[in-house]
């Protein structure tokens, strides 16, 4: 008797410690931030139970009423539309100015930092007198052949008329950037920023005009090839082009409109160009995205245009609504930083895009869960392995 009651005793406490794993693993299922609390990537369909009803207008969807399976389940990150654009400079050099901080929105091209360009300056400089004497030249050059010289004065018009138009773009992005500097570091008027923004926009306009008629006068039939002191201006039209573009390298600005995530750039220090430290981070936080992914297993399960919810450990309690935009059409290696006992490396997972619903109260780089409602082309879809149109 004293042996049947210990092995009676040890089959029930086994049925405890299993009953308590089983309900700790539905619990982590069903329980907000309980995948990525622990690291996981992903927990089979089979094992996940929950289903919602509908959302309010800010994104957030009401707590689930019933249960039922989802289609799959996976962990995800928040990033900005077009994700984060780290920005670096195009060549190495000291930092005088920078003009933006955390937080602060931009438009395309606005400047962020400069780079010391003295040195660039003085050539430029240089660089403009020697295309004054040539042009001086040019005119006080004797050509027998009236004629020639008569058929060569379309042409040698549209070429200066394009310089003087490459000149003038030049000089109006300068004044746009004074004008952004006294903007943000003086307290400048802002109207004086959109005042030269337009300028070197009707500037570019303009110089794209001349650009085009010069080529229209080169292709003529009868135009004259350039005589060796006019092949002389045009080279230094051409050396002046190449300073401006050194010129605009010490000037980073940023590639399109968004709100400034990061700095690092500090006034005095030297930086180089790289990619894995950026001077500056921008992102569009106009329009938040989750960025999941999902294990091969389950890529049948999931079509675009399926609905989501998300939840996120900083906002327990709240979950939010989203819809699968994007599947990519191949295996990748996981790019989120996975935690726990399972290394990143042992599987290849889908990469999922899913554009979120509402103005969520969620950030950049905030770690979520996701989970895919059930959709009858997905279960459809399982069976053939191919996936089906949405439904919903």
């Amino acid at each position: 008797m004293p042996r049947i009651d210990s092995t009676l005793t040890t089959l029930a406490v086994a049925g405890v410690i299993a009953g308590s794993i089983v309900y700790t693993v539905q619990y982590l299922n069903n329980s907000p931030g309980g995948l990525s609390a622990l690291g996981l990537t992903n927990v089979s369909s089979a094992n996940a139970a929950e289903t919602t009803t509908g959302g309010a207008t800010d994104g957030t969807a009401a707590q689930p009423a019933l249960q039922s399976q989802w289609a799959a389940t996976a962990a995800g990150r928040v990033e900005p539309e077009g994700g984060v654009i780290r920005i670096s400079p195009e060549r190495a050099g000291v930092v005088t100015d920078v003009l933006v901080e955390v937080g602060d929105r931009v438009k395309k091209g606005d400047l962020l930092f400069k780079l010391k360009d003295d040195e660039v300056a003085a050539r430029w400089a240089a660089a403009r007198t020697e295309i004054d004497v040539r042009k001086r030249e040019r005119s006080e050059d004797i050509v027998d052949d009236e004629k020639l010289k008569k058929a060569a004065e379309p042409r040698t018009k549209a070429e200066d008329a394009l310089g003087d138009a490459e000149l003038a773009t030049y000089t109006a992005q300068r004044k746009l950037d004074d004008a952004y500097i006294a903007w943000r570091q003086d307290g400048g008027p802002a109207a004086n920023v959109e005042t030269a923004r337009k300028a070197l926009e009707d500037a570019r306009k303009t110089e794209a005009e001349k650009r085009a008629a010069l080529e229209t006068e080169k292709a003529k039939e009868g135009t004259p090839l350039p005589t060796r002191l006019e092949g002389g201006l045009e080279a230094a039209r051409d050396d002046l082009a190449v300073l401006e573009v050194n010129m605009q390298r010490t000037r980073v600005r940023a590639p399109r409109d968004g709100t400034i995530l990061d700095v690092s750039a500090r006034v005095g220090e030297t930086i180089t160009p790289s990619p894995q430290a950026p001077a500056v981070e921008l992102g569009n936080l106009e329009t938040l995205i989750i960025r999941s992914e999902l294990e091969e297993r389950d890529l049948t399960a999931v079509e675009k245009g399926q609905k989501v919810i998300v939840r996120s450990n900083a906002f327990p309690g709240r979950d939010f609504e989203g819809q699968v935009r994007l599947v990519a059409p191949s295996l990748s290696a996981p790019k989120l930083s996975g935690r726990g006992p399972r290394a990143a490396s042992d599987v290849d997972v889908v990469e999922v895009e899913i554009a979120l619903e509402g103005q969520p109260p969620l950030i950049p780089g905030m770690r979520v869960d996701v989970f895919f409602k059930p959709t009858t082309t997905a279960e459809a879809s399982g069976s053939s392995g191919q996936p089906a149109k949405p439904t919903n």
